[in-house]
């Protein structure tokens, strides 16, 4: 998007969803609600750019341990460990994220563009090398007869 992305996850959000919420340009966390990167849980490696934007967005040492271990986290714990966003109230998260966004709508639409668009040419560039690497994993991993028996079992398959 070429305007800023707003993410007010006030529910609990997992796997591609937590990943895809940390993408956005402002992350608004509930203190109630679970985060997890929960790929190493099923035994396969992390996708959707989540090695790149998980440890960028919450810090090396609390995204990698995120990435490897698959625990789940509440909001309270990760404001506690120092995430770099807000993390309020799973009841005053949505009104904090409107609040947000009417302070960036008052802004010229160009000048917010062209913004963006400087602040992200880095993020854009790693996260795509980022993919591909995620692809090398999966392709290296996704066939392996422990990640089908974990999958199976917790699938109950």
């Amino acid at each position: 998007c070429r305007i800023p992305v707003i993410s007010v996850m006030q529910g609990h959000a997992i796997g591609a969803g937590f990943t895809i919420g940390l993408s956005s340009d402002f992350v608004i966390l509930s203190r109630e609600s679970f985060y997890s990167c929960n790929y190493m849980k099923y035994g396969f490696t992390p996708g959707m750019g989540a090695t790149y934007i998980v440890p960028e967005k919450l810090g090396i040492v609390l995204g990698e341990e995120m990435l490897f271990t698959a625990a789940n986290f509440s909001g309270a714990a990760l404001e506690k460990r120092g995430v770099p966003f807000e993390v309020l109230p799973k009841k005053d998260a949505l009104q904090r994220g409107r609040e947000l966004a009417r302070l960036l709508a008052d802004k010229p639409r160009a000048s917010l563009v062209a913004l963006k668009t400087n602040v992200t040419a880095r993020i854009k560039r790693e996260l795509t090398k980022a993919v591909e690497e995620e692809v090398n994993m999966h392709e290296a991993t996704f066939h392996l007869p422990e990640v089908k028996e974990r999958i199976s079992r917790l699938y109950g398959s």
